[in-house]
């Protein structure tokens, strides 16, 4: 590890904003504009350029962690996730959005700017429960996320709304000395943005596509049905064999074009078949992320223990988007590899039922169309 230069490290359940402020203050660096913006926080904070040698002083376990508290936490599908999907680009073009590691510790050009404002919050009694002891204070992750004290059992207090980011920076700096803004206000239900949304959770255990694949054929196998799944109706053009084959094709296809939601459904509906299944097929391995910039510490993955992860570079296009263990991959030299071992998706058979079933509804459609001529000139022949 490290010595730590800067003398300060985050503190426990520090967030992010609050840490880069506080570094930022301590070095007397002037310029907190990305960090803060004129209205309160920004929504995507980092450090400046010319302090990266600063905060190179830190571990980088210690910026993993204090990153992650703030932003690496997911309330939906988040077990079906990889792990490590705020350490890279999701494609070549960017992150579509989410706020990468690396993006906050290691910029690659100066800015001057850190996103939408969001309100500062703290609480004024446990600033001075710091201080004393600690002898400093700081912004916890959770008062971003509640407009309420869980320790005091009291509304917190905030500011920003449009305020000027000299004004805001001022505002910070006076509650880290225990000081109360003149510009600060209690907050009410009607701040809070987080109404009626699930609270984020770290998440330690994922699933691995591997995983969610032998679920959701054994869920296939036993039939489960999910709720607002819709059966194709046809009118008597295919025997009764081809009805059955076509009828479990698309509830196949169903189920793995929606293995997301599907496997939500079922582990809230089916809790005892689903864990059954898991302890059946699946076994725990050890997964870390490694790059010139992070290294992270041990995460779970849930995986099926009758395949090899070695094969799914050759056999399948897995990314860390998709699978915590994709950088343990290695594909063998050559192209031969890839010729010789790759397979596609989509076999004859999947071709032809899915032109079928494409199909059948127009063919439908022009049967009833020449059922409906008929039956009206035999009621004008009849008339």
């Amino acid at each position: 590890m490290k010595r730590n230069r800067t003398g300060l490290g985050p503190a426990l359940g520090e967030s992010l904003h609050s840490f880069i402020f506080r570094v930022l203050n301590r070095i007397g660096h002037s310029d907190f504009s990305t960090v803060l913006t004129s209205g309160g926080w920004g929504s995507k904070p980092s450090i400046p350029l010319s302090t990266y040698k600063e905060f190179e002083g830190f571990s980088r376990h210690e910026l993993l962690k204090v990153f992650e508290e703030s932003y690496s936490c997911e309330p939906i599908n988040g077990v079906l996730r990889s792990h490590f999907r705020n350490f890279i680009p999701s494609d070549k073009n960017g992150s579509n959005g989410r706020l990468l590691f690396r993006d906050v510790f290691c910029p690659e050009k100066e800015k001057h700017y850190a996103g939408q404002p969001m309100i500062v919050k703290y609480c004024i009694n446990c600033i001075f429960r710091q201080i004393e002891r600690n002898g400093f204070a700081f912004f916890t992750v959770t008062w971003n996320e509640n407009i309420w004290c869980e320790i005091h059992s009291k509304p917190l207090q905030g500011f920003g709304w449009g305020l000027p980011l000299n004004c805001v920076v001022k505002a910070v700096k006076q509650v880290l000395k225990g000081e109360t803004p003149s510009h600060s206000r209690e907050l009410t239900e009607h701040d809070d943005r987080n109404v009626g949304r699930p609270k984020p959770t770290p998440i330690i255990l994922k699933f691995a596509p591997c995983a969610k694949t032998a679920l959701i054929n054994d869920l296939i196998a036993k039939e489960y049905y999910p709720n607002n799944y819709i059966e194709l109706v046809d009118y008597g053009f295919l025997t009764t064999q081809g009805r059955q084959v076509l009828s479990k094709w698309r509830f196949r296809e169903y189920m793995t074009s929606n293995q997301n939601s599907v496997i939500e459904e079922a582990i809230e509906q089916n809790y005892e078949e689903i864990m059954e299944c898991l302890i059946n097929k699946m076994k725990l391995v050890n997964v870390k992320y490694i790059d010139e910039k992070v290294q992270s510490d041990d995460r779970w993955l849930l995986k099926n223990k009758d395949l090899i992860c070695g094969k799914c570079a050759i056999t399948q296009n897995i990314s860390f988007e998709e699978c915590s263990a994709s950088q343990l991959i290695y594909l063998p030299a050559g192209l031969w590899a890839i010729t010789k071992f790759s397979q596609s998706k989509n076999n004859i058979c999947d071709r032809n039922m899915k032109k079928l079933s494409e199909d059948l509804p127009y063919y439908q459609a022009q049967a009833i169309d020449s059922i409906l001529t008929r039956l009206e000139y035999e009621a004008i022949f009849l008339s």
